[in-house]
């Protein structure tokens, strides 16, 4: 596939805000896609890969008021998780843990509205990894993670608000 020239991500508000507060403003964990919604010429697209179906999934679940939600669920124990891995690498205290923790368990489903980020791929080809084909949803389409995206690299875009 040819070198892309946008990345796409889907996170939700409370990534973010944790992200801000707790990590300096860098953003761990960032998968992304080359293309919001449909890849080039027509590749095969998984929809869990997509930033757009992710994007209306999670805003569906906090609308709809459904804390059960896949996505919404497999982000909570993402932040969790996340913050159980910076404590242990020592970028958070066991305080910050904790705060993360007693702010993920009680955050309204409001804050679980998505948020896209937008990236330039030469600004951030220097911290993006294309994932490893068999974690891919589509060993087709190319995927990337990026570890620890500073928010200078990134703009934020809340589409409800179109």
């Amino acid at each position: 596939m040819a070198k892309p020239r946008l990345l796409y991500s889907t996170n939700a508000r409370v990534a973010y805000q944790i992200a801000k507060k707790f990590y300096g403003d860098i953003h761990h964990h960032v998968w992304c896609a080359p293309t919001f919604d449909l890849a080039p010429q027509y590749m095969p697209s998984p929809p869990s890969s997509m930033p757009r179906y992710r994007y209306k999934e999670i805003h569906s679940e906090s609308r709809a008021g459904d804390s059960h939600g896949a996505l919404i669920l497999t982000t909570k124990e993402g932040l969790l998780s996340g913050a159980d891995k910076n404590l242990t690498e020592g970028r958070i205290t066991l305080t910050q843990r904790d705060e993360i923790r007693y702010y993920v368990s009680k955050a309204g489903l409001a804050e679980y509205k998505p948020l896209l980020y937008v990236m330039v791929y030469d600004e951030v080809k220097h911290l993006a990894k294309l994932v490893p084909i068999d974690q891919r949803a589509n060993p087709l389409f190319d995927e990337y993670i990026i570890e620890e995206l500073p928010r200078s690299l990134f703009e934020v875009l809340d589409l409800e608000d179109l």
